[in-house]
């Protein structure tokens, strides 16, 4: 009897070191009408961007003059496009604004059954160089793009982080 509860004593003690040392990668989980995913801790919604189709942003709190960002855009003007046509106006939104943007990587991903496309690229502005992954897909005729950005620097440190974080993407149902 005393040989049992002292290994679940361990037990217990261990996954409480275990929970101490390794806390919920989530602080917080954002939902909408059309969705929810979490958000890591350390991030912050950033409010009143102001930005035509953003519907959120969240950036993490670090020290530095240029912080990396994760923002959610919904287009509801898709009308019959496919996702590659989508993705195509897209990747043309990016270089007619961006003359110096370069595509790195091109895939298809999934959260659930619903299959999104993801594109990397690079480009600099102001004098810094950024990388940002996108993923883009069509549900109930509307086009969402998740998008996390960083320093071209730091986009391999921050990368993990936009992964796991689109990962927990979730669509409402009807």
């Amino acid at each position: 009897m005393f040989k049992s509860s002292r290994i679940i004593y361990t037990a217990v003690a261990c996954i409480c070191i275990i929970g101490l040392a390794y806390p919920d990668v989530y602080a917080a989980k954002y939902v909408n009408r059309d969705l929810s995913f979490e958000v890591p801790g350390g991030w912050h919604e950033i409010k009143g961007m102001g930005l035509k189709g953003v519907e959120a942003a969240f950036t993490k709190e670090i020290d530095s003059e240029i912080t990396p960002i994760m923002l959610i855009a919904i287009d509801s003007r898709v009308g019959d496009s496919t996702l590659k046509d989508v993705v195509e106006k897209a990747m043309s939104v990016v270089t007619s604004t961006i003359p110096d943007a370069k595509f790195l990587f091109e895939r298809d991903v999934y959260t659930g059954n619903v299959k999104w496309r993801e594109i990397i690229y690079q480009y600099s502005d102001a004098g810094y160089a950024f990388q940002a992954v996108q993923s883009h897909t069509i549900d109930n005729k509307k086009h969402f793009v998740f998008t996390g950005q960083s320093l071209q620097s730091d986009f391999r440190e921050y990368l993990p982080e936009f992964r796991k974080t689109f990962d927990t993407w979730q669509f409402k149902t009807d």
